[in-house]
């Protein structure tokens, strides 16, 4: 066909279908693999069911996740973090103050350097900071 084709009816391609040129889809239905050699612009939402491996994700908004995130490598966080709960299972570094404006329980030894402030407590009997 050389020029422009119209069809009243449905097209059944037995065989496989080369376009060259922009391609204008109401509906698309894939029901197996696609593979694209170039960009991929969604310009709306994208539903996905099933895994989805990413090799870079890059999330310029609010990402929010209705279960558990496993993260396997590390994990950098900039700005604040709140957190419910916090597990740690090894060591902790905290290059600045640590504010815990509520009671601080150890299991275990504890080393401090300087202590200052408020009143100390060591196996129920308030020590003098003095």
């Amino acid at each position: 066909v050389a020029e422009t084709a119209t069809f009243s009816s449905n097209i059944d391609a037995n065989g496989n279908l080369d376009v060259d040129g922009q391609t204008d889809l109401d509906i698309l239905n894939v029901a197996e693999t696609a593979t694209f050699s170039s960009n991929i612009d969604a310009n709306g939402n994208l539903d996905v069911d099933g895994q989805t491996d990413l090799d870079v994700l890059n999330v310029a908004e609010i990402a929010t996740f209705s279960s558990n995130i496993d993260a396997n490598g590390n994990l950098d966080v900039d700005g604040t973090t709140e957190l419910d709960v916090l597990n740690v299972a090894e060591t902790a570094t905290f290059s600045s103050n640590i504010n815990a404006n509520g009671n601080l329980g150890v299991n275990g030894t504890l080393t401090a350097g300087l202590i200052d402030g408020g009143s100390f407590w060591w196996q129920n009997q308030v020590l003098d900071k003095n």
